[in-house]
C-alpha cells in the first residue's frame, strides 16, 4: 500500500463519528414526532368537582428532538451543514415549522408566540404627513385686529 493510500484511508476515518447517519436521523426524528403526537401534556382545568387534567397537544420543537436524540442543538446545527444530513434536517425543520404554524392557526398554540418563533411577524409602518400652514405674525395680527374691530362695531360683514 502506498503512502497516499494509507494517508487517504486514515483521513477518511479521521474526526468524530456522527451520532446518527442520515437514515437513522430520519427514523429517530419520526419516532420523536410520533411520541409527541401520542403523548399530550396534561393541562389542569378547574371544574365544579375539582381539578381535571385535559390532554393538551405538545408542539414539535428542535429542543425536544435534541433531547429525544440525546444530542445538542449545536450537533443538529452541524448536521444542517453536512451534505448527507442536510436533506433530512430540511425535512425535520419543515415538519416542525408546519406543525407549529398549523397549531397556531387552529388555536392549539398561542398564535403570537408561533408567529414570533417562526419569524412571521406582521410589521406595519404608518406614515403620516402633517403640514402646518405657517402664517406670518403680521397676517395674524391683521386678522386679530379685524376681529376686534368687528366685535366693537357689531358689524358682521
Amino acid at each position: 500500500m502506498s503512502y497516499s493510500e494509507v494517508f487517504t484511508k486514515i483521513m477518511k476515518n479521521a474526526g468524530r463519528k456522527v451520532a446518527y447517519e442520515p437514515d437513522e436521523l430520519f427514523h429517530e426524528a419520526n419516532k420523536y414526532f410520533d411520541w409527541v403526537d401520542s403523548n399530550p401534556r396534561p393541562q389542569a382545568q378547574m371544574t365544579k368537582d375539582g381539578v381535571d387534567y385535559l390532554p393538551k397537544k405538545r408542539p414539535y420543537t428542535i429542543y425536544g428532538l435534541s433531547t429525544h436524540l440525546c444530542i445538542s442543538t449545536d450537533t443538529l446545527e452541524n448536521y444542517r451543514r453536512m451534505p448527507e444530513h442536510g436533506k433530512v434536517m430540511a425535512y425535520i425543520d419543515e415538519r416542525i415549522k408546519g406543525e407549529k404554524l398549523e397549531g397556531g392557526m387552529s388555536g392549539d398554540y398561542n398564535a403570537s408566540i408561533v408567529i414570533r418563533d417562526l419569524g412571521l411577524h406582521d410589521s406595519q409602518h404608518v406614515k403620516q404627513d402633517v403640514s402646518v400652514k405657517d402664517e406670518s405674525d403680521k397676517s395674524l395680527t391683521d386678522k386679530l385686529q379685524d376681529i376686534v374691530k368687528t366685535a366693537n362695531t357689531g358689524d358682521d360683514s
